[in-house]
């Protein structure tokens, strides 16, 4: 009687354990996140765009300073007037202020399925699309169809963090690949990802800031790129 009981409940629990198992991998609910350790100059995110409060400056070229104090002070500045060695820096306010106001949007959604990794990791950065490189302009982008391991023979890990990945690509492109928020941004159901570009050429004096944002909505396909700023 004890080992029929000790089977029963083997049984069970090897059931229960892959009843679970199955539903995780048919997508879990999911929360929007937003990280807000990277946005520079934070002091409140608020509950809406114009509520989000800043304290930051850029050096103008002719003296003195450009304060930043809301999103909107971010969305009507331009690189005239701002000491040239910055514009990268605005470039970065003008993506985090876009992130907040995509997961401002998103934190209320009731119910979101996720098929995306709880945290990237490296098989997850090598499965994005060719496309999820920064954009340099002219043809860069063009004739990228395959996953980013497989398209670009350069690609080589270099950092891992808890919420970034930092990887050599072709074209000495470093690029920090860093989750920058999470929720249902384009309002379909499915859990998507903001990925903020950080990223600067080996060997030369270029860098910049890029934002994508990744969605997956099921089990079987490949993270795909549905939108970029």
């Amino acid at each position: 009687m004890k080992l029929f009981n000790v089977f029963f409940i083997s049984v069970f629990c090897f059931i229960t354990l892959g009843c679970s198992s199955e539903k995780k991998a048919a997508g879990v609910e999911s929360e929007a996140y937003f990280n807000e350790d990277e946005f520079v100059g934070l002091i409140n995110l608020g509950d809406t765009i114009t509520n989000i409060k800043l304290d930051y400056s850029l050096d103008l070229s002719a003296g003195g300073e450009l304060q930043f104090n809301t999103c909107t002070d971010v969305k009507n500045a331009n690189d005239a007037g701002i000491e040239s060695s910055q514009y990268h820096l605005l470039r970065l306010m003008k993506v985090n202020c876009v992130s907040a106001k995509h997961f401002l949007k998103a934190k209320h959604a009731k119910s979101v399925l996720s098929y995306l990794p709880e945290k990237i990791t490296p098989n997850f950065i090598k499965s994005l699309p060719s496309s999820a490189v920064p954009d340099l302009g002219g043809s860069s982008l063009q004739g990228k169809k395959d996953s980013l391991i497989v398209d670009d023979s350069h690609f080589k890990l270099l950092t891992i963090n808890e919420r970034s990945i930092e990887v050599a690509i072709s074209g000495d492109l470093v690029v920090n690949y860093l989750v920058m928020a999470r929720g249902d941004f384009d309002q379909d159901g499915y859990e998507d990802l903001l990925l903020r570009l950080d990223w600067y050429v080996d060997t030369a004096f270029g860098k910049g800031f890029d934002l994508l944002m990744v969605s997956k909505n099921s089990e079987k396909e490949s993270p795909v790129v549905t939108w970029r700023m």
